[in-house]
């Protein structure tokens, strides 16, 4: 015999209501008793029929049923959402607000910087961009210089030129 706390249990638990201890609960319970797994399997495929069928083919009862739940500490009705998305979207909106109060109620300084700090910010930007600009063009000049025309093109017109002599030799190209 299953008492009737341990429907309640067994019922939430097909229904993915209950917290994890109740669900280890019904776990063993399910273990031990026949009539409890029973009872979970048909429940269980209740909420396929449900989960599966449209919203205007359940009868108005199940579909109100739907987000009622019996509490079984207080064993009063409460509305619990059960699409994890609405939870998230719930948490997520009470962090923000809690976020954006703090940050408004903190008064952040806004005072504008002086005058002489900004010639001295321009004036260091504008030594600081002509050092990377003298860095580019001596490495431009290196590139050029060192790697195209020592590394790339000599290696190049070496191979024509010897192309060049293999094919007058044979009389191919003239």
């Amino acid at each position: 015999m299953i008492s009737e706390k341990e429907k309640n249990m067994i019922i939430n638990s097909a229904y993915g209501r209950n917290s994890l201890w109740e669900k280890f609960r019904t776990f063993v319970l399910l273990q031990k008793n026949s009539d409890a797994r029973f009872l979970y399997e048909n429940h269980k495929k209740v909420k396929l029929l449900i989960r599966n069928s449209k919203k205007n083919e359940l009868p108005k009862n199940v579909e109100n049923g739907i987000f009622n739940r019996v509490d079984s500490k207080t064993e009063r009705n409460s509305v619990w959402i059960t699409n994890s998305v609405f939870a998230i979207a719930s948490i997520f909106l009470i962090v923000s607000l809690l976020t954006f109060s703090f940050l408004k109620n903190r008064g952040i300084d806004t005072s504008p910087f002086s005058n002489e700090e900004v010639v001295l910010a321009e004036q260091e930007t504008l030594a600081s961009l002509k050092l990377i600009s003298k860095i580019f063009n001596k490495t431009k000049d290196k590139y050029v210089v060192e790697i195209l025309e020592e590394k790339v093109s000599e290696p190049i017109n070496k191979s024509l030129k010897i192309i060049e002599i293999i094919t007058t030799q044979k009389g191919e190209v003239k």
